[in-house]
């Protein structure tokens, strides 16, 4: 199976189109919307880029293709507003990506016109430029040029793998792992997931400037066993549909067991484990969701047939994102046959049991510059202070030129590659935190000036670990206008941007 040229969603705007069956990756959607958000507000906050590139991976064709790009905009440019910033907001570009096969010219035609004049009609005067452009291709490759995106976006795409794994010669009667799937089966699928997985952050890695962002929502499982019903009953029950109608000599046995689908649903570990093999970025906040396979569940619709249908529902969301699959192997003609009994095994398991798809939503920061803010801007808003300070001849240019903290903020990547370097320990475990520079955010305290000053707060932080630094070289004299000057430093930029320190915590073993 060429994957690349095979795999798409169904075109158009027809009954059986993507475009009108796929309410429940815009519920997944908006499920994942404030991790969206506050994705997008921590990095403009932090940034403040004049021109924000924006990719959409996996973007298909449907009412959702710019749903989520819009909400991104719409993000900065209130952010842009609610800061006092009376120029325009940044300017816009917007990536869409998808296979070739995708129906660009669906989102192009009927949607682009509206989106952009619902833009400038709910944002008014402000609106910066917005760019959109197509940008079909595989995104296990590389896409776009170097340190060009700002942030990236992927639902719902991941999950979907560059090739059917090799070795599934034993998975005979099965489409995808099953829970008579030899152990092979399971491997060869992680195998793929772990390679492909592999190559869509290290491009996105290149691809990304310092400081960008990646919200990833991957059709996953809760479960460590890649064969539990969290992560392949759906494809289960169309394996029941296909192996009925070659017990009734409908479809050749050889066709059946020659066919896998493309396609792997990971665990959070999984994933977390790929992230930190990987390097480059730092997980910011990690959430699993859940959703019924009835897209229309808890939905107010008038169509009885909807809403009644349970099988109905699920068999016409499986067919938009699964035809194109099955009919370039089985051929055209079987489809609507093995959709009907599809509907009707889905609808008999759905009376017993509850039935969910489980989703990993992942908000991914890229971190592995040495100058990046993460590392180093709290020594900047110090430097702010002590040039100040020069300029106003308080102290001497030679004396601020000869001084330098001794201190590096490494990467967990750079931290992982000395421990493998020098091979005396083994990582068991790499973990990524963070907490606010004013230590006393969300704590419980009676004293109002430590509460409300957070300039004051950070400050006393720094003055307690900084001031020998300083004194030994600077004199004591100038300690205290030192860090009154930081103080109003560090409360104008906290009261702008969100400012945080990251940690890295490391546990290892001593090889024998």
């Amino acid at each position: 199976m060429d994957v690349v040229h095979v795999l798409h969603m169904n075109e158009g705007v027809g009954e059986t189109s993507y475009a009108n069956n796929s309410l429940l990756q815009k519920k997944v959607i908006i499920l994942t919307k404030p991790i969206t958000v506050s994705a997008m507000t921590d990095l403009y906050s932090t940034l403040s880029p004049t021109k924000i590139c924006i990719a959409d991976l996996g973007c298909s064709s449907g009412p959702n293709s710019l749903f989520v790009v819009s909400e991104l905009i719409k993000t900065v440019v209130r952010l842009h507003k609610k800061l006092g910033q009376q120029n325009e907001s940044p300017e816009f570009l917007v990536l869409l990506n998808d296979l070739p096969g995708n129906d660009f010219n669906t989102i192009f035609k009927s949607l682009l016109p509206n989106f952009q004049e619902n833009l400038r009609q709910e944002l008014g005067h402000g609106f910066g430029p917005c760019f959109v452009t197509a940008a079909p291709g595989s995104f296990y490759g590389r896409l776009f040029p170097s340190q060009t995106l700002h942030f990236v976006h992927s639902s719902y795409s991941l999950h979907w793998l560059s090739q059917v794994p090799e070795g599934l010669e034993e998975n005979k009667g099965s489409i995808y792992i099953a829970s008579t799937s030899p152990p092979s089966v399971l491997k060869a699928y992680f195998n793929q997931f772990q390679k492909d997985f592999s190559c869509f952050l290290k491009c996105r890695g290149e691809e990304l400037v310092t400081g960008g962002r990646m919200v990833l929502t991957i059709l996953g499982r809760k479960s460590d066993d890649p064969s539990s019903k969290e992560g392949c009953y759906i494809w289960e029950l169309m394996a029941l549909a296909l192996n009925d109608m070659v017990a009734e000599g409908l479809i050749e046995e050889e066709k059946l067991n020659s066919f896998n689908i493309p396609h792997y649903t990971p665990s959070p570990a999984e994933i977390q484990s790929e992230v930190e093999r990987d390097g480059s970025f730092i997980i910011n906040r990690l959430e699993v969701s859940k959703v019924n396979w009835d897209p229309y569940e808890n939905e107010i619709c008038y169509s009885s047939e909807i809403t009644k249908d349970k099988g109905y529902n699920v068999a016409k969301l499986v067919r938009a994102v699964a035809e194109p699959l099955l009919a370039s192997h089985f051929g055209k003609s079987i489809i609507d046959e093995v959709f009907r009994r599809y509907r009707e095994i889905v609808a008999d398991r759905m009376a017993k049991e509850r039935t969910e798809f489980f989703n990993v939503g992942y908000l991914i920061g890229k971190s592995d510059d040495p100058s990046s803010k993460e590392g180093c801007y709290i020594w900047e808003l110090m430097a702010l202070a002590l040039n100040d300070m020069v300029t106003e001849g308080l102290t001497e240019e030679e004396k601020l030129n000869s001084f330098n903290i001794p201190q590096y903020t490494p990467s967990p990547a750079e931290i992982k590659s000395v421990v493998e370097r020098d091979g005396s320990f083994i990582i068991n475990r790499l973990e990524v935190s963070k907490v606010n520079w004013d230590a006393y955010e969300n704590e419980i305290c009676y004293s109002s000036e430590i509460t409300k000053d957070r300039g004051y707060n950070v400050a006393k932080l720094m003055r307690a670990v900084a001031e020998p630094l300083l004194a030994s070289h600077f004199g004591k004299s100038i300690i205290d206008e030192v860090f009154r000057r930081y103080r109003e430093i560090v409360a104008d930029t906290m009261a702008k941007e969100r400012t945080e320190f990251f940690n890295v915590v490391v546990s290892m073993t001593k090889r024998v």
